[in-house]
């Protein structure tokens, strides 16, 4: 059974082959004995199984998915020769006339259009990397929490006027597509970039240093860049992350890098952005009494001064067909006025949509995902009803790949948004962009009696890449 565990660890698991995985950080790898661990702790609380593992591997999984994934696994400790010719690429190729401005043809950038690598159907490896947070919520603790109080900062900066902002989220897969989009952000040259979390699978060192801190090098050399930590990146205990904003602080970015905790305000004259961090207390909740106190602080400042407030997290308040809430909104705004938060964007769920201010929520605000920076998710194509929370003003609803190629049209595109801050005019634009640099829409936004309010979306037709 060693034997067969290493074969499987040294496919599946980032940097196990070469010594950097460091397993002994965060959540263990499975094992066969966690795995029985879950079949019994599934047979007790069900619910609870499903929840976190939803969490660990994927929101749309059921209950019946829990169980054939544990079944899945099982094979996998007996047969690990056939969950990695499972898990293989299978040689699908791209159209040799298909080409971008920009398009590179080096092994880096090389597309595996059937790779099921961070995908859903991925169950071997976020189940190897982060299975064992089936089993409850698995936070090491060995990363202590920092504290706004302790820093001369107090976790607030300036940010240059009328700045343009790159937003991406769910990036660290370093698959090609979120290669190209830290080129196309790089080459946009913004004033700071912000990502909202997740290195995948489990935020390790061998994952940062592959996914997130490669890819990024350009950028970082030039821009500065802000992180919010993601449930992924806390499966490690959350030292890579912490240890990757004090490195970008000392000079490793190549820059100014100011940033030194897992929140934050950046303040313009008309605008403030307000990160937090939902994850490292209790998990897609935001329920720690200190940062509410210190968000409702932050956020009348910032109203008693006149500014808008750009709300920003890892974690979803909704989702695009919700019936109702995340528990996070009621935790966020439950003791807010109803215009605390101006726009929110947040990532975690992996698609692309931008939101009108609900009528069935007490709390007005604008809404944007942009969790389709890596992840490999499925092309979107459901439409708003009356009785889901909010209403979708714009979506990205195209496939990765142009469909003329006919390569994976069930595959969602991937892309990231830059947000433009016009200071003396109190308005802002959304530009929402491809992997491959293309425009997909354009939102404008004025302020009308102290209130975001948006124009029509401007949705822009998809170039045909040949």
């Amino acid at each position: 059974m060693a034997d067969r565990l290493l074969q499987l660890y040294d496919y599946f698991v980032p940097g196990y082959r070469d010594g950097t995985a460091k397993t002994s950080e965060g959540i263990p790898l499975l094992t066969p004995e966690l795995l029985e661990k879950i079949r019994k702790e599934r047979s007790t609380d069900p619910q609870g199984t499903l929840e976190r593992a939803r969490r660990a591997i994927h929101g749309d999984l059921t209950s019946e998915d829990v169980d054939r994934l544990i079944r899945h696994l099982d094979q996998a400790f007996k047969d690990p020769e056939g969950a990695i010719r499972d898990a293989l690429a299978k040689g699908m190729a791209l159209p040799s006339r298909f080409k971008f401005a920009g398009f590179e043809d080096s092994d880096a950038y090389k597309f595996e259009p059937d790779s099921k690598k961070f995908s859903d159907d991925d169950w071997t490896g976020f189940g190897l990397n982060c299975g064992t947070a089936i089993l409850k919520r698995w936070f090491t603790g060995n990363t202590a929490f920092r504290w706004h109080t302790s820093y001369g900062s107090r976790f607030r900066y300036d940010l240059p006027g009328n700045a343009s902002i790159a937003l991406f989220s769910d990036f660290g897969t370093g698959l090609a597509h979120s290669r190209y989009i830290a080129k196309f952000i790089t080459a946009g040259k913004p004033d700071l970039a912000i990502h909202l979390g997740d290195v995948y699978y489990a935020g390790r060192p061998a994952e940062v240093a592959s996914f997130y801190d490669k890819p990024l090098a350009s950028l970082v050399a030039t821009c500065e860049l802000w992180s919010i930590p993601g449930n992924h990146d806390y499966y490690s205990g959350g030292a890579p992350f912490f240890q990757g904003l004090d490195a970008r602080r000392n000079g490793a970015g190549g820059c100014r890098h100011r940033q030194e905790g897992s929140y934050f305000c950046l303040d313009s004259p008309s605008f403030r952005i307000i990160g937090i961090d939902g994850e490292y207390h209790s998990g897609t909740r935001y329920d720690n009494d200190d940062l509410k106190r210190w968000l409702a602080q932050s956020i009348a400042e910032a109203k008693a001064a006149g500014r808008t407030v750009i709300l920003m997290s890892s974690d979803e308040p909704y989702s695009y067909d919700s019936k109702s809430a995340e528990t996070l909104l009621h935790d966020v705004t439950a003791d807010l006025p109803p215009d605390a938060i101006d726009l929110w964007f947040w990532g975690n769920t992996h698609y692309c949509a931008i939101f009108k201010p609900s009528d069935r929520l007490r709390s007005k605000f604008y809404g944007s995902c942009i969790g389709h920076g890596g992840y490999q998710y499925k092309t979107l194509d459901h439409e708003s009803d009356a009785g889901e929370v909010a209403q979708i003003l714009w979506a990205e609803r195209e496939p990765r790949f142009p469909r003329w190629t006919g390569v994976r049209p069930d595959m969602g595109n991937n892309g990231f948004c830059v947000m433009r801050l016009d200071d003396g005019k109190r308005s802002l634009t959304l530009d929402y962009i491809d992997w491959t640099n293309a425009p997909r829409a354009t939102v404008e936004f004025v302020t009308v009696e102290g209130r975001l309010v948006v124009t029509e979306p401007q949705q822009h037709p998809r170039p045909e890449c040949r």
